[in-house]
């Protein structure tokens, strides 16, 4: 079974960030690694993933964005984007939105679920892990269902996001951070899009 999704750039940083392995961000590249989920890019969200991972501010090592941006591009999928007629705080994440329009039943993992309408298909990385743990287990929501289909690497990975899920159920959006603050993730996000626009 396979899923596809955008991923926004603040998700990306925060598993590059991340020093947990069983963090919810960590286990959705995971799942991107395995060909569980499918990103969904665009030539706009590649340049910003490119160009924010690689801010002096965020001191990312190079060889793990290198890595990183192989695996999204290798395992993604290019797409168009899709117009809306939403209204977005930052107009910059309407690229992101829209390429998730572009394919039918596919979500948007994001960090910052106020700074997108609220629909079923925009969610935070552990609601994303919660979706693919009920998506695998035929509807059973209990905590260990029948998974004998699943490969074992799949069902590790499945059984430690819920685990994941269960501590942070109040606090889904911010799971699985690294002790960078999501609001200065999106700042140093939001410094350089509002740089590019002075260069434009």
């Amino acid at each position: 079974m396979k899923f596809y999704a955008v991923i926004d750039t603040n998700v990306l940083v925060s598993y590059l960030l991340t020093r947990r392995n069983d963090s919810s961000v960590a286990l959705v590249m995971e799942l991107v690694k395995e060909g569980t989920i499918i990103p969904l890019l665009h030539a706009e969200i590649i340049k910003e993933y490119q160009e924010v991972l690689n801010r002096d501010k965020l001191k990312i090592d190079p060889t793990s964005i290198l890595d990183a941006m192989n695996t999204i591009t290798s395992m993604g999928l290019f797409c168009d984007r899709k117009e809306t007629t939403e209204s977005f705080p930052d107009p910059d994440d309407i690229v992101f939105y829209e390429v998730s329009l572009s394919v039918e039943e596919s979500y948007l993992i994001t960090g910052n679920l106020k700074h997108f309408p609220k629909n079923g298909h925009v969610v935070s990385p552990a609601e994303m892990l919660q979706i693919i743990h009920l998506a695998e287990s035929k509807g059973n929501t209990v905590c260990e269902p029948p998974m004998e289909y699943v490969s074992e690497k799949k069902r590790q990975i499945i059984e430690k996001g819920w685990q994941a899920i269960e501590k942070i159920r109040l606090c889904a959006e911010q799971n699985g951070l690294s002790d960078m603050p999501l609001e200065s993730i999106n700042q140093i996000i939001r410094e350089y899009r509002a740089e590019r626009k002075k260069q434009i």
